[in-house]
């Protein structure tokens, strides 16, 4: 991750400081606060994974109906959505800056949300997945009648 974000930020800075691209200044501070919104929601995502990803384990089958229903709930919309994105662009068709922004968005909220419920599920539901206690009738061992 950390690899990740040196090498987005090297390009960002390459972009700002040579501007090789000869783009205009609005477009260049387009694509700095895009890296940084991309750091952002990278680091979401990564949270996002691993709380859901803790909680399929416990509720899936297996561990490949884990993994595999983890990377769908949290990476399948937006992979899906940035496709379809750049095949419009590839289409000839106009993206505008905002359906970007939009995306950036539903990302955030996505990953905010199946975070949130993965942790309410492994707070409060881990005592009814697990398996009951054979000792369930002990006190601990400091207490008297």
């Amino acid at each position: 991750m950390l690899l990740v974000l040196a090498t987005n930020a090297g390009l960002l800075w390459d972009l700002i400081r040579w501007n090789h691209l000869g783009a205009p200044w609005a477009d260049t501070v387009f694509f700095f606060v895009a890296g940084l919104g991309g750091a952002g929601v990278m680091f979401l995502d990564c949270h996002a994974l691993s709380l859901v990803g803790m909680w399929l384990a416990v509720k899936a089958r297996g561990h490949r109906q884990a993994v595999f229903g983890t990377l769908a709930r949290v990476m399948l919309g937006p992979w899906l959505s940035v496709a379809c994105l750049v095949l419009m662009r590839g289409l000839g068709l106009s993206v505008a800056t905002e359906s970007i922004n939009c995306w950036f968005g539903v990302c955030v909220l996505l990953d905010l949300a199946l975070a949130n419920w993965a942790r309410a599920g492994l707070l409060g539901g881990l005592r009814d997945t697990s398996p009951p206690s054979p000792v369930t009738d002990r006190q601990p061992a400091n207490t008297r009648p």
